[in-house]
């Protein structure tokens, strides 16, 4: 590769450094997919934070439509920090088969090229990967678009052993 960020196949210990940035939620959804797959038809509200079906994972916002803030850490287990100061949480699993997994409608917050190496959230390739998902100011109701970004999320993921 011409920059000094590793490329497949990633150094055994490499992991991508935090990503912040907006999101933009669309009919409700922050969506996380392979760019090349279309999302499944009948994606439905689970009632939770977040859904998860064939090769996408979907985040639930209170919104209907707006940009919200985002925040990406990678690691390689699950993380085990107090998180108290977030409303919402929950922990899912997803599995990426073309070892490409990016949330639609990011806009990355920093010069171009800080980040070196572009966002995706299944980093080791093919494989399981685990998400913790916690939200933030989702007190405000589904029917107001917020004139300024409001909620907030932050997605912690990590590789899964398969067994």
């Amino acid at each position: 590769m011409d920059n000094d960020s590793p490329g497949p196949p990633y150094p055994y210990d490499w992991v991508p450094g935090l990503l912040w940035g907006k999101a933009l939620v669309r009919e409700r959804r922050i969506v996380i997919r392979d760019p090349l797959e279309p999302l499944p038809d009948g994606v439905k509200d689970s009632g939770g934070l977040v859904s998860v079906v064939s090769n996408a994972v979907v985040i639930w916002s209170r919104v209907d439509a707006g940009p919200v803030h985002i925040r990406v850490n990678y690691g390689f287990e699950p993380l085990r920090a107090p998180t108290s100061t977030w409303e919402g949480r929950e922990e899912v699993a997803f599995v990426s088969s073309t070892g490409v997994m990016e949330i639609d409608d990011l806009i990355p917050i920093g010069e171009p090229g800080d980040h070196g190496y572009p966002l995706n959230l299944a980093f080791r390739g093919p494989g399981r990967y685990g998400l913790l998902v916690h939200g933030r100011s989702r007190r405000l109701s589904a029917r107001v678009a917020p004139k300024e970004v409001g909620e907030s999320y932050m997605l912690y993921v990590w590789p899964q052993e398969t067994t």
